[in-house]
């Protein structure tokens, strides 16, 4: 079963018929209302928006018919003016971007997060590290040998019994 991938945008005015068009960025493709597939040039791209209960003024979708690829996608949202929505004279009223990883929307500032830690273990664990005994100063360097990452003073220590490391950042 595929995951529900959510959209919401608040907007001030109420009782308004509010749509999506839904582009995944890979191939261009839309989302097609009538089955959930995304298609080049699907009949209708057009799929609306509920507005909440209680919170008025809240248009939201919750879309789980078919499983997406992983990518980005863009999201754009327009307040329907006359009887059929049309994306030239509608009002853009809202826009976003969602990651897809395995079908599930991802936080792309944590996935960035979480590669740049990985990025500083696999340094401290294979790159050149240079030490010097008399001030226990420490040089780590990038994959290339020679460009510095961090050079911090005092982060190693040696008393002859024990040798300490100090933590590198």
């Amino acid at each position: 079963m595929p995951n529900t991938k959510k959209i919401s945008q608040p907007w001030s005015e109420t009782g308004k018929t509010v749509y999506t068009i839904i582009r995944r960025e890979a191939d261009l493709y839309l989302i097609n209302d009538a089955s959930g597939a995304f298609a080049n040039a699907p009949a209708d791209p057009y799929i609306l928006l509920t507005e909440d209960g209680t919170i008025k003024g809240l248009y939201e979708l919750s879309e789980a018919r078919a499983a997406w690829n992983d990518g980005n996608y863009f999201i754009f949202i327009y307040r329907q003016t006359g009887a059929t929505p049309v994306p030239a004279s509608d009002m853009m009223i809202g826009s976003s971007k969602m990651e897809i990883v395995s079908d599930t929307e991802v936080d792309s500032s944590a996935v960035i997060t979480i590669d740049t830690v990985v990025d500083l273990i696999e340094d401290i664990l294979r790159n050149k590290m240079k030490i010097t005994d008399l001030t226990g100063t420490t040089i780590l360097y990038a994959d290339n040998s020679s460009t510095e990452l961090y050079n911090v003073v005092g982060m190693i220590t040696d008393d002859a019994t024990t040798t300490t490391r100090l933590r590198l950042a």
